[in-house]
């Protein structure tokens, strides 16, 4: 590994090397590793720093929030909110493929997308992606693996939660969007039920526990069998804190059939509506 220069022009101190670059910030906390590129940074933790990948940005402090770059990647930063906190990221543009990874003690998340914009404050931050974008989420158990796809997302995202609680609240993807799921819904399964969705627009949402995702704008749903479903105006999934799928809703203005599964034991619910196809 090349070794770090350390150079000092009027105010700023600049970091930076040819290439394999590990950079930290205040006690580790702020962090990143890259083939190429460098940091800049004012004596008051604030500065810039630009990236050519393949390299990974850690942005929090407890939080296990991990971003992996493939191509460039070019922010501001501002000082954290003690003098022991990291650098606060305000912003960074990123592209050649971007994936945000959150690994938990039960599940682990990733949102990819193709190129990345950034805004943010302490208290996290807005990230757009371009597409194609998805979301995998895989239950570490393996009783449920779910994947979402569309052309481009927006996701509302905080790196400096506490250790534990999950970094990525919530993302909305619009466009082609498909959902996939396979998931161990009873105590004894050894295969997995699916279900496959399509929409024109999906909204995963961790803001509260159980977590959703919402499937909107002409849906069709087919599942395990001869499972096959059209005219339906939302699909509602429920995921528990671990990632297991407990409920899945299917809606319309018609008859519809609501799943449920309440600590993976089934129960089936019919519910009639007006008009329409039963489920």
């Amino acid at each position: 590994m090349k070794k770090i220069l350390f150079l000092t022009l009027a105010l700023v101190f600049t970091f930076a090397v040819a290439k394999d670059i590990h950079f930290k910030g205040p006690d580790g906390k702020f962090e990143f590793w890259a083939k190429d590129g460098g940091v800049d940074m004012k004596p008051d933790g604030s500065g810039t720093f630009n990236l050519k990948g393949p390299a990974t940005l850690k942005m929090g402090t407890e939080s296990a929030f991990d971003m992996v770059i493939g191509g460039t990647a070019s922010g501001k930063l501002s000082k954290g909110v003690t003098k022991k906190s990291p650098p606060i990221v305000d912003s960074f543009t990123a592209n050649g493929g971007v994936q945000v990874s959150a690994k938990l003690t039960t599940r682990n998340t990733d949102l990819a997308g193709s190129s990345a914009t950034y805004d943010g404050t302490a208290k996290g931050g807005t990230l757009n992606l371009s597409g194609p974008v998805t979301i995998h989420e895989k239950n570490l158990a393996k009783r449920t693996n779910l994947n979402i796809s569309g052309l481009n997302a927006v996701a509302t995202v905080n790196p400096y939660v506490p250790k534990g609680e999950s970094p990525i609240k919530e993302a909305t993807l619009e466009g082609d969007v498909t959902i996939d799921v396979k998931a161990l819904l009873e105590p004894d399964d050894t295969e997995p039920k699916t279900l496959h969705a399509t929409g024109s627009k999906a909204v995963y949402s961790r803001k509260t526990l159980p977590a959703t995702i919402t499937l909107t704008g002409d849906v069709v749903v087919t599942g395990q069998g001869e499972l096959e479903a059209t005219g339906i105006k939302k699909v509602v999934i429920t995921l528990n804190e671990q990632g297991e799928m407990i409920n899945s809703n299917f809606s319309s203005e018609g008859d519809g059939l609501t799943t449920t599964k309440v600590n993976n034991l089934s129960k089936k619910l019919a519910k009639k509506k007006k008009g329409g196809s039963p489920i």
